[in-house]
């Protein structure tokens, strides 16, 4: 008699739910984006702001020699985010970890992260995920900054000390003793 294994099954509601988060985070970005276009054009139409200071740019990403390839780490991410594909979606959750990720992707695409994102990026309800915020400020590795545009909001972003940690950690993938995602 062969020894078998079965997992169970998922709710197709639960795993319709899954999917629309990571739907809803994705054009949530992608309106935040479109927002900052607007408000960009807005101000450029009306004289507000020079047509050089129109894009804002971030410091580019480098802490000593460390660098991270943010293709790299969207593809982590889409890998971890495809596991409820295969597995009960209940199985995984590392709120830290994806909000890490999250911010080390945008640190090295030179982009902001509102706090409002990030606890979408985490996959978790928003009270985990911003106690989730608390702990990783706690222990130093994110920082909150406030939007000088717009009081209301507060983006999060690595710290120097976290971004080099995740650049060593994307270095190790490459090694034989890569760690699992």
């Amino acid at each position: 008699m062969a020894f078998e294994t079965t997992l169970p099954t998922e709710d197709p509601l639960l795993s319709l739910s899954r999917e629309m988060i990571y739907l809803r985070r994705d054009f949530s970005r992608q309106s935040q984006q479109i927002e900052q276009l607007a408000t960009l054009l807005r101000k450029f139409v009306t004289g507000d702001v020079a047509p050089v200071q129109a894009v804002p740019r971030l410091p580019q990403p480098f802490i000593g020699r460390q660098q991270i390839d943010p293709a790299m780490v969207r593809r982590v991410i889409r890998r971890r985010q495809d596991r409820h594909k295969h597995f009960p979606a209940n199985l995984f959750a590392d709120p830290a970890w994806d909000m890490l990720l999250d911010l080390a992707a945008a640190k090295a695409e030179r982009k902001r992260v509102s706090i409002t994102s990030l606890c979408l990026a985490s996959g978790v309800p928003m009270t985990t995920a911003l106690r989730w915020l608390s702990v990783l400020a706690d222990k130093k590795l994110i920082e909150r900054k406030e939007d000088p545009a717009d009081g209301r909001r507060v983006f999060v972003e690595l710290t120097d000390d976290a971004f080099a940690a995740m650049a060593r950690y994307f270095k190790s993938l490459d090694g034989d003793d890569a760690p699992s995602e």
